[in-house]
């Protein structure tokens, strides 16, 4: 299995997790099994791309200080990664080494000077299992079902409004437990009552994310949304995952409702900024 592992090791060129005015910049290093098949420089909103397109086995870095600033924004990148796709530290975790002596033991040298050196020595020792894996979650997963928006202050229709999106999320937590039961996961779900129906629905999924019967897009972007048709195909009704809000417009709102998805699962990271879950609600009509 080792000599068919793709692993992307990368190492920062300039800037800094930590400025908002000089955003890192990386050497990215992509290896299938003992081949480096490319090198070259990307920002992290490329990265992200490049690893939701190709979905490697390993992110192997040298380094968490070089991704994120906290836990918290840790716990957010880790949340973006393809569910099959290991973050590695290279170096350990408790009893950190430094990357020239991880390398040393493997008998590969490098110029620590040049990042694409460093990126490249990073890749070819994970390949070779050297390393911690990054876990921040364990093995369970939340579906959350809410309504998203405020009824507002009120009006002539603000009862029959209000029953309408209660309705509307109460019909959702439905379908997905139904979708779950089929698949055969062991769920508990928590159902907050509300006028005319249920105002929040949550599900804790006694499984992985890549498990749970959600497909994962990238963005809501037309070729996002295409790529994931080809590479996943979107069944009706199906429940679909999106990790960036940012780019969608009325062809994108077209497509889906083309395709007959239930209902779309807002990231964390593009919806609040909270290392958790999701915010699903019932689905209506160049890098650098």
């Amino acid at each position: 299995m080792r000599d068919r592992l793709k692993v992307f090791g990368i190492d920062i060129i300039k800037g800094s997790v930590r400025s908002r005015s000089r955003r890192p910049m990386y050497a990215l290093v992509r290896m299938t099994g003992p081949v480096i098949a490319s090198e070259s420089e990307v920002s992290m909103f490329c990265l992200f791309r490049l690893l939701a397109e190709e979905r490697p086995d390993i992110l192997a870095v040298d380094s968490l200080q070089e991704i994120s600033v906290d836990q918290h924004e840790l716990f957010a990148f880790l949340q973006r990664l393809p569910p099959q796709t290991k973050l590695v530290q290279v170096t350990g975790s408790e009893r950190r080494e430094t990357l020239g002596k991880v390398a040393a033991r493997f008998n590969i040298s490098f110029n620590r000077f040049d990042p694409f050196a460093e990126a490249r020595a990073t890749a070819q020792v994970a390949s070779l299992g050297a390393g911690a894996e990054v876990i921040a979650f364990e093995n369970e997963s939340e579906v959350v079902a809410s309504r998203h928006r405020s009824p507002g202050k009120g009006g002539w229709s603000q009862n029959r409004y209000i029953r309408k999106i209660h309705g509307a999320v109460q019909l959702k937590g439905r379908e997905i437990e139904m979708t779950l039961v089929a698949s055969g996961l062991k769920h508990e779900k928590k159902e907050t009552k509300a006028f005319g129906g249920s105002s929040r629905v949550v599900f804790r999924v006694f499984a992985t994310r890549n498990q749970v019967p959600v497909k994962v897009t990238e963005s809501l972007t037309r070729d996002g949304v295409r790529r994931l048709c080809e590479e996943a195909g979107i069944e009706t009704g199906g429940i679909i995952y999106v990790l960036r809000t940012s780019g969608w417009g009325k062809s994108v709102v077209r497509e889906l409702a083309e395709a007959g998805i239930g209902a779309m699962v807002i990231g964390s990271s593009a919806a609040a900024g909270i290392p958790r879950g999701g915010h699903p609600a019932p689905f209506r009509q160049g890098c650098r």
